[in-house]
């Protein structure tokens, strides 16, 4: 959670002063990306470039899902494998449609073999 803070507070700092000065903002390399304020309990984006692109699943949001899933879920509650955690693909251990795993087994897939389709499990196990 700090490294996205510090993530989006480095994008502001940049920003802020470049607005001010009437120089162009910079850009992140990012294909897609979307920065969003929720310090004062309404929210609201401050910048964004195409932030509705259909991107792989990047390592960032495996470890933010991993958190998620830690703080969440229990781990030993069971999770059956959807079509769409299978047709994510990219995955060091594929997963069957209809397969029980424990969400201790996939977050180990994910966090040990950087399974994207186990991400997806967990996702939906904490969503």
């Amino acid at each position: 959670m700090r490294a996205w803070i510090a993530l989006i507070g480095l994008v502001i700092v940049c920003a802020v002063p470049a607005a001010a000065a009437g120089e162009p903002v910079p850009r992140p390399l990012a294909k897609a990306w979307i920065v969003v304020w929720s310090g004062d309990g309404e929210g609201g984006v401050l910048a964004q470039s195409s932030p509705g692109a259909v991107r792989p699943v990047a390592s960032l949001t495996k470890l933010m899902t991993a958190y998620l899933v830690l703080r969440y879920a229990r781990l030993d509650a069971v999770s059956v494998t959807t079509k769409d955690a299978v047709a994510v693909g990219e995955s060091a251990v594929p997963l069957a449609v209809g397969e029980r795993q424990t969400v201790h087994d996939l977050l180990a897939a994910l966090v040990v073999h950087s399974a994207n389709d186990a991400a997806v499990m967990l996702a939906h196990a904490v969503a």
